[in-house]
């Protein structure tokens, strides 16, 4: 695992919107219909490569109940990070690249506060600034088992 086996440190403050009956496939349907979302505040991650600090999120789950939202965060060395993910193979090196550059361009890289967004079944790195930079695809994200349109 690129990240490390183990998370060694995670505090959040966490509000679920809406209410889950059961986890089941129809009862997280429901939930996405009506607007279901979970919100973080003030999270902490040490996680391997991964050391964010001031993270906020909102997620849910699109039609297709795929992940959506988006993850801000400070993170400590995203550099490190970038690495990890290239030596697990988890990113080819043209996205290594685009998120080393992308990282490289950030005023005070070791810091900043990233992004990553959830959106119509991609995960997308970006920094939280508005700018003119694309945001850069990572990962197509499939429906939870069973549960696309």
């Amino acid at each position: 695992m690129p990240l490390g086996g183990a998370i060694e440190r995670l505090i959040a403050d966490v509000t679920l919107d809406g209410a889950i009956n059961a986890p089941t496939r129809t009862a997280l349907r429901e939930w996405q219909r009506q607007g279901g979302k979970v919100s973080v505040r003030d999270g902490t991650l040490q996680w391997g490569s991964v050391d964010a600090n001031r993270m906020k999120a909102t997620l849910g789950f699109d039609a297709a109940l795929r992940p959506a939202g988006s993850i801000d965060a400070t993170l400590r060395d995203p550099v490190r990070l970038a690495d990890a993910l290239s030596s697990a193979e988890w990113i080819n090196t043209e996205q290594h690249l685009r998120l080393t550059n992308r990282i490289a361009a950030a005023p005070g890289n070791a810091g900043r506060t990233f992004r990553l967004s959830f959106l119509d079944g991609w995960v997308a790195f970006d920094d939280s600034e508005p700018d003119q930079m694309a945001p850069i695809p990572l990962w197509r994200l499939p429906s939870l088992p069973g549960m696309g349109r």
